[in-house]
């Protein structure tokens, strides 16, 4: 994220970031000399940089809420924004798109994807997809860049190899505790 859009960043905007590595809603409950005060989903409290957000929503909450209620909108979202992210079809996106030298934001991807309005929702469930996904799609500059045809079949070799060293080790370990 750019210094220009962390200093954009107000309090109540939900952002999405990781920890642990795991995309973590939160929001914004002070932003000062590049570093937000966050309270995420968990009901943690947590000073982050703000190169550490990934998507920084439009829409604000009401900081005049409670806690336990700001918890309860955050959990709702996640959930809202995993539900469309499950929803996804990024190897027909992926299709669409191929061939594009310029990359697109995640909000742009979505318009192509969400029949209805784009909202911060539906962009930060594209993005999600986007990040998790490791097949179609390459992140650079804050934009996906969808990956040749020969890139794809690459990328599904390596995964394919990945998930088969994961089965002969789970075999073997099955083995070891059958001896032992």
């Amino acid at each position: 994220m750019s210094q220009q859009e962390a200093q954009e960043i107000l309090p109540g905007t939900v952002v999405e970031f990781y920890d642990a590595k795991e995309i973590t809603c939160g929001v914004c409950l002070a932003c000062k000399s590049q570093r937000l005060n966050v309270l995420t989903q968990f009901n943690r409290e947590l000073n982050l940089a703000a190169s550490r957000i990934l998507h920084c929503g439009r829409q604000l909450l009401d900081l005049s809420l409670t806690r336990d209620e700001l918890v309860r909108r955050l959990t709702s979202i996640a959930v809202l924004r995993r539900t469309l992210m499950e929803a996804l079809a990024l190897e027909e996106l992926w299709s669409l798109v191929e061939g594009e030298e310029d990359g697109f934001t995640a909000r742009e991807l979505a318009e192509f994807v969400f029949a209805e309005t784009v909202t911060d929702h539906h962009a930060a469930a594209m993005q999600r997809g986007l990040l998790q996904e490791r097949v179609f799609f390459q992140f650079r500059d804050g934009r996906f860049f969808a990956n040749s045809q020969a890139k794809v079949e690459q990328r599904r070799l390596e995964i394919e190899r990945e998930q088969e060293k994961e089965r002969e080790l789970e075999e073997g370990s099955r083995w070891l505790q059958q001896v032992w």
